[in-house]
């Protein structure tokens, strides 16, 4: 396979969908082939904290209380002091 220089590479899968999807693909599927599972575990909290924080950053955090006070009341209960009995 013939080399490609690296900006490049980035800029092709900017512009094809397919070409990014099976980038993605193949990285994340390295990653689980490869990595073990406690890093694996670590990174997605990363991951998720970043978004999460970056979420209620730009859009509030309301959908974020909505989630976890219908998917798990009983943290927001014990550790916030919040009432979810009004959520539907």
């Amino acid at each position: 396979m013939a080399t490609i220089n690296i900006y490049d590479f980035s800029d092709k899968l900017n512009g094809n969908d397919r070409l990014r999807k099976e980038f993605i693909n193949k990285y994340v599927d390295f990653l689980t082939n490869n990595m073990d599972t406690d890093d694996i575990i670590r990174s997605w909290a990363e991951m998720m904290y970043e978004n999460l924080y970056s979420e209620c950053r730009e859009d509030g955090a309301d959908g974020l209380v909505e989630q976890v006070a219908y998917e798990y009341p009983d943290l927001l209960q014990k550790e916030f002091g919040v009432d979810t009995s009004l959520v539907a």
